[in-house]
């Protein structure tokens, strides 16, 4: 998936930023003897396609939706990219707390950053009644 691919080589300049050699092949981070794949599973759709899904179904002017929709979107891909780098610094240096961080860790911090993201977006559409527009 060349987004996916996008999220590999986005955080492989961070790192590379970060100082790690690290060398990005499609959607494969590796370097130093380790590396991540990172999966559809991985790159923050999911939790993307719910927050966008929550908002557009929420009684809000359609432009306020839009930009809630766009802005969450974004938020997210970032924490997404946070995650995906301190996993692979994780797995590199400290390879016995890989599994844990992936799978229980961030995983639930990536849910729910977009769950409070959410609430946050739609207490700010509550309030004074607004105009559709």
């Amino acid at each position: 998936m060349p987004f996916t691919a996008d999220i590999a080589s986005v955080s492989g300049a961070i790192l590379r930023l970060l100082g790690e050699p690290v060398s990005v092949t499609g959607t494969t981070i590796s370097g130093g003897g380790f590396g991540v794949n990172i999966e559809n599973g991985c790159n923050g759709i999911e939790t993307a396609l719910l927050f966008v899904s929550a908002v557009l179904a929420f009684p809000s002017p359609w432009r306020a939706r839009l930009a809630g929709a766009a802005a969450g979107l974004f938020a997210i891909e970032i924490v997404n990219l946070v995650r995906v780098v301190s996993l692979y610094w994780i797995g590199h240096r400290h390879p016995a707390l890989f599994q844990s961080s992936h799978t229980v860790i961030w995983q639930s911090l990536v849910v729910l950053f977009g769950v409070v993201l959410f609430f946050v977006w739609a207490a700010r559409q509550s309030g004074p009644a607004r105009a559709e527009g």
